[in-house]
């Protein structure tokens, strides 16, 4: 286990990887293209607070984000830099929702799990699972 993280938090972000990971898996097999997209969407969230938990507490994390969105200087800190980008993509996405293509919602949410759980492996110091497999794109 990484001396940063403590067990609390490094169980609460893989269970919420595992259920980012699991809400994919919904937002793949559902036939109706919104569900899929409403599905996809709530992974992308739940891996964005897998890697708050992963960093810290996620209530003063989502705020320091917010307070890093509202600044209009650019930061030069790599890793919130980081955050602001997913939150501003999960943020585009959701307004987006209702013209969001299923194909699309799943390629970007498979991204984010991606990218969470190599936060995640990173913080914690071993593997999560494998990653979330490819999606089938329409020929």
């Amino acid at each position: 286990m990484s001396i940063l993280m403590d067990e609390y938090r490094r169980g609460w972000a893989l269970r919420y990887l595992r259920e980012a990971r699991t809400e994919f898996v919904k937002a793949e097999e559902n036939p109706i293209p919104s569900v899929s997209v409403s599905f996809a969407l709530v992974s992308m969230k739940k891996a964005q607070t897998a890697i708050y938990y992963s960093l810290g507490d996620p209530e003063q994390l989502s705020f320091i984000v917010s307070e890093a969105m509202r600044e209009k200087e650019r930061t030069k800190n790599a890793l919130m830099l980081l955050l602001v980008q997913i939150e501003q993509f999960i943020h585009n996405n959701s307004e987006m929702a209702e013209t969001l293509k299923k194909d699309v919602a799943l390629r970007e949410a498979k991204q984010l799990v991606d990218i969470a759980s190599g936060i995640v492996e990173l913080m914690i110091g071993k593997s999560t699972t494998e990653p979330v497999k490819d999606v089938s794109m329409p020929s």
